[in-house]
């Protein structure tokens, strides 16, 4: 499916890394239905499938699952939107190292969507997401600080480092991968 999805060796086809990447999800891990999700939300609109597949991986366990069906609360991507629930399972994939998810909350408090706004915590989860090699939580950050305090700088930071020890065994993930793709016909 990656060679079909790059052109390696093979010609570009989105309906061979299709069958591929489903034949990958059926047989594989949490890791192959989240890959074989986020290639069906940028190649198609078939959410059913999406949250078939997002939900199997969060059942197991899996952070990048977990943050897949926060995006589609979120969104309403095939599915009645749901700040709150959104909120639910960003928090879920934060506690289990997500780094999408830990931005997502951030956005949330920032912008008081599902959450109370609250300027300090957005940095707090922007910060730490942006700890990651998430470019879109960098980039949030910079932007963050140019808008805050200093005093809402050192807070939002001192609240990071103490979310981050109460989980010593974060490991960020990223959910998303931007690769060039094909459109499915």
């Amino acid at each position: 499916g990656d060679m079909y999805l790059r052109g390696d060796d093979l010609p570009q086809n989105a309906r061979e890394v299709l069958k591929w990447y489903r034949k990958a999800a059926e047989n594989g891990t949490e890791a192959m239905q989240i890959k074989l999700s986020n290639f069906l939300l940028t190649e198609t609109s078939n959410y059913t499938e999406v949250h078939d597949l997002c939900q199997k991986a969060a059942n197991r366990g899996y952070a990048p699952g977990a943050a897949c069906m926060g995006e589609l609360f979120m969104n309403g991507w095939g599915v009645d939107r749901n700040v709150s629930t959104a909120e639910k399972w960003f928090r879920k994939a934060a506690n289990e190292g997500s780094a999408l998810a830990i931005l997502r909350l951030g956005q949330m408090y920032w912008k008081g969507e599902g959450l109370k706004r609250d300027r300090t915590s957005a940095y707090e989860f922007i910060y730490l997401a942006s700890t990651s090699d998430l470019l879109e939580a960098e980039q949030e950050k910079e932007r963050l600080e140019k808008e805050l305090t200093p005093k809402e700088l050192k807070k939002g930071k001192a609240k990071a480092l103490e979310w981050s020890s109460q989980h010593p065994a974060l490991v960020l993930h990223r959910l998303y991968r931007k690769s060039p793709t094909t459109k499915v016909n």
